[in-house]
């Protein structure tokens, strides 16, 4: 649909197989998966403190703008 390749990135490319021998079928996109989602879980939460709102905003921040300069490189250089 956006023209992205998302399946190597997914699977961690060739890290992947070798966790998924140890993890199980897909493993890897599950625990991929379940950490990006403890994360977010976290950050919820830390949103909810008003001593800890600026600072967890700025980590979020800092997070996303890390991801996007990661895929568009990723991209860039035909990896996904």
């Amino acid at each position: 649909m956006y023209g992205a390749k998302l399946a190597g990135f997914f699977h961690a490319y060739f890290v992947g197989p070798a966790l998924d021998s140890v993890l199980g079928e897909n493993g890897t996109s599950y625990v991929m998966f379940q950490s990006v989602r403890g994360v977010s879980f976290g950050n919820g939460l830390a949103l909810e403190s008003p001593a800890l709102r600026q600072a967890t905003a700025l980590e979020m921040r800092a997070m996303y703008q890390t991801a996007e300069t990661v895929f568009d490189g990723f991209e860039a250089t035909d990896l996904i």
